[in-house]
């Protein structure tokens, strides 16, 4: 609980997230993704194992978007230092475990390099695909 209060900058209430989660999740004619913006120095790997492993036990049945943090102007100046955009390796490394998972729900990974692709075809794929 500690840690999402930190990454999020303010008092989070997971009971809210994790019933709204239930109630869209139940609901087969309502498509959604949980994306999950990742900023190095601010997230460990831990977390994003906490999350697949959330979405896993829930039986999440649409798209887990792991994406690389960018700085962007509406970021605050005092962000900028503690705010760390990670590389295209370590969020491949993040998502390494789960390539060959049987998993009731996909996941893409969304950076500069690569713009958004499932994981399933990250792993085979050549420089000459993604210039």
């Amino acid at each position: 609980m500690k840690r999402l209060n930190e990454i999020c900058n303010q008092k989070v209430e997971p009971k809210s997230i994790i019933k709204t989660f239930k109630l869209v999740n139940e609901h087969s004619e309502i498509d959604f993704e949980v994306r999950t913006t990742y900023v190095e120095r601010l997230m460990q790997a831990s977390d994003i194992r906490k999350i697949i492993s959330f979405l896993k036990k829930g039986k999440f049945r649409g798209n887990f978007v792991l994406q690389q943090y960018q700085y962007s102007e509406g970021v605050g100046e005092e962000f900028k230092e503690r705010f760390n955009k990670p590389e295209h390796g370590s969020l491949l490394e993040l998502l390494r475990p789960y390539k060959d998972s049987k998993l009731s729900f996909q996941i893409y990974l969304r950076d500069e390099i690569i713009g958004y692709r499932s994981i399933d075809k990250l792993y085979n794929i050549s420089i000459n695909d993604v210039l």
